[in-house]
């Protein structure tokens, strides 16, 4: 088991794609440490950064490092924020921080994700508009601002040029890479390659539940067609770049 005084690995995303879920199964391991149920998400390589001001490294260090719970830090620690594959410049922050990093990275298959994200911020009040004009609405926000917290339904999708950025500054060896359905369908065997991966016990697999569930309306025809479509390509890519079939995304 490797430990460290710091954090050593991150579940860097994607949004919706379950790692609420896997954030729950790995706090369940006695040897890994996650942040506070207060900062379940830190946000430090993206939000916290982004308004650093003029704060020293030390201060923000030890800012991150108290989202955690002092014996966290003695054990193989990870922070779970799903902005952070998505985040243009958080990947070489968190190469900055530890450049041993692990990174583990879920997908979910972009259409259904999109659609997911809509749902979300349209019961949290921040979208107002129906699918499709979202995200033509996504489109225009993306011309003036490049990246979007909220209004990224088709962008965060783009997997492939993501994954590209992540593997520019970590070593494949150093990432894991997961299909949302793999723990879904698979449970144990999932959770298990995780542990072998992050070197801890593998005897400790939580049992499956499901953590997380929203019951919404089911997309249109005419949106999947369009969102097919549109992710073929980013699709392709991402197949080629991990070995991966995703012919059920499409």
């Amino acid at each position: 088991m490797v430990t460290a005084s710091r954090v050593n690995f991150v579940v860097a995303g994607a949004q919706k794609s379950g790692t609420r879920a896997l954030r729950k199964f790995l706090a369940n391991h006695p040897d890994i440490g996650v942040p506070k149920p207060s900062k379940p998400e830190p946000h430090f390589f993206d939000w916290v950064l982004d308004n650093r001001k003029d704060r020293s490294w030390a201060e923000l260090w030890q800012t991150y490092h108290e989202m955690f719970d002092a014996d966290a830090l003695d054990l193989v620690t990870g922070d779970v924020t799903p902005n952070y594959i998505y985040h243009p410049d958080a990947v070489r922050r968190i190469y900055d921080y530890n450049r041993r990093m692990k990174i583990v990275v879920i997908l979910r298959n972009p259409i259904e994700r999109a659609y997911s994200q809509w749902v979300m911020q349209r019961e949290s009040g921040a979208e107002s508009r129906k699918f499709l004009p979202a995200l033509v609405n996504e489109r225009n926000v993306l011309k003036r601002l490049g990246h979007h917290r909220n209004f990224s339904y088709l962008h965060r999708g783009l997997y492939d040029q993501q994954v590209n950025r992540l593997l520019e500054i970590f070593p494949k060896g150093q990432c894991l890479f997961i299909k949302t359905e793999r723990l879904r369908d698979n449970h144990k065997s999932t959770l298990t390659s995780v542990f072998e991966f992050l070197e801890v016990a593998t005897a400790h697999v939580p049992p499956k539940e499901v953590v997380h569930h929203r019951d919404y309306q089911k997309m249109s025809a005419l949106s999947r067609s369009i969102l097919r479509r549109y992710f073929q390509l980013s699709i392709s890519r991402l197949e080629d770049l991990l070995g991966w079939d995703c012919s059920d995304w499409q």
